[in-house]
């Protein structure tokens, strides 16, 4: 019988065991925390955002774009989506997003528990792992537990104090990309913040890097007393992690008026600017945008007049000095390269039966579901692998 060790009870980890576990083999769930599934419990706001109909590629990010695109073979993907709706866990579908049914967290973390529990997989809680040997084809974690096959399921920095699993990996050889925030907020140099503080608006917002639009997102918008934050603004942050990491000026720029077709029409219709613009935009914005704006009459403006208010409507920019640390993000950038691994098996090219499942792995995914979905694919194809290779050894 082979036993195989998965450290981390994570949502990868535990999905990993549900599909890997048989009477050929024992599953050992390593847990540094007294409880498995601890980030799912908070994914969505507490509802588990756990796929979406929309998975173009566009949606995931790594170093390593060709290695990523291999990956993201549509049927496994569909086949995650598939395993859940065999536990049981049906859908509540909104705009492409899927949420259980409950539109609670906890439905999908209580039955991947209860399914580890019907399965008889062993979970140790309170263990965490500082040390990996490997001798005469066998793991040795800590001097106290062996395995024939290790699988590396233990996310990443987010949200976790003394994360020490990129140093093991180091010491093991392994290349790591440079974990950074992401999906997180951003810090900026505006001296209005405290007037803005608390306002939601929609809007379209750019990432610029040293004067190059990047990235462009729309949706909503959140202003706080530090920066900006809303989904638009987390999944335009990797790009200023990453930009700043390299000193690289990194500016956002925001349209309020995006989906407005013809912005003169709202100033033809009301001479008065600032009555206009209330009529769309939070009131404390309009104070803010018009700050500098001495004429209020929009037909006794200028042709210049008039573009520069259109610029400050649609082209505000916030110079963005720095982002929220790891206590503060949801998925990490960066990680365990692509280039080490085989990718029909996320395998280790260096170190045979050494396995790697989601966040741990250079993949992060934009907010709707997509870092969940790439725990499950990864967890899904390391699973087949296993079960392949031992298959063979029979």
């Amino acid at each position: 019988m082979k036993k195989i060790i998965i450290v981390g009870a994570g949502a990868s980890g535990v999905f990993l065991a549900l599909n890997l576990k048989n009477k050929d083999n024992e599953i050992i769930l390593l847990e540094k925390n007294d409880t498995p599934l601890k980030k799912l419990s908070m994914t969505g706001n507490g509802r588990c955002n756990y796929y979406n109909d929309d998975q173009n590629i566009k949606h995931y990010h790594s170093e390593s774009l060709n290695e990523l695109n291999y990956l993201l073979k549509e049927k496994d993907i569909k086949r995650c989506l598939e395993l859940f709706n065999e536990l049981g866990i049906y859908p509540r579908i909104i705009n492409g997003y899927y949420y259980p049914y409950s539109n609670n967290a906890k439905t999908i973390r209580n039955t991947l528990i209860e399914e580890l529990n019907k399965k008889n997989i062993k979970l140790k809680l309170n263990y965490e792992v500082n040390n990996i040997k490997k001798k005469d084809n066998k793991f040795i974690i800590n001097n106290d537990l062996t395995s024939d096959y290790l699988v590396i399921s233990t996310g990443s920095k987010c949200m976790v104090n003394d994360y020490i699993m990129y140093d093991i990996l180091k010491e093991m050889k392994i290349d790591i990309i440079k974990p950074l925030p992401g999906l997180t907020k951003l810090v900026v140099d505006n001296k209005y913040l405290n007037k803005l503080n608390g306002i939601r608006t929609l809007c379209k917002a750019s990432i610029i890097v040293n004067d190059e639009v990047i990235k462009e997102e729309e949706g909503e918008l959140q202003l706080t007393n530090y920066g900006l934050s809303g989904i638009v603004i987390f999944n335009l942050s990797r790009y200023a992690s990453i930009n700043l990491e390299k000193n690289n000026n990194v500016k956002v720029k925001i349209n309020f008026l995006h989906t407005i077709q013809n912005i003169e029409e709202i100033f033809v219709k009301n001479n008065n600017i600032k009555s206009a613009l209330n009529r769309i935009l939070d009131e404390k914005l309009v104070n803010v945008l018009l700050k500098d704006l001495k004429n209020l009459n929009y037909n006794e403006l200028t042709k210049e007049e008039k573009n520069e208010l259109f610029k400050i409507l649609t082209e505000y920019e916030f110079i963005v000095t720095g982002i929220k640390d790891f206590n503060n993000c949801q998925v990490s950038v960066g990680g365990v390269s692509l280039n080490e691994v085989d990718l029909k098996s996320l395998e280790s090219l260096k170190i045979s039966n050494l396995y790697f499942t989601g966040e741990i792995l250079d993949v992060d995914g934009d907010c709707g579901g997509y870092n969940l979905t790439f725990a499950w694919l990864s967890a899904l194809i390391v699973s087949r692998s296993i079960r392949r290779k031992n298959d063979k050894s029979k």
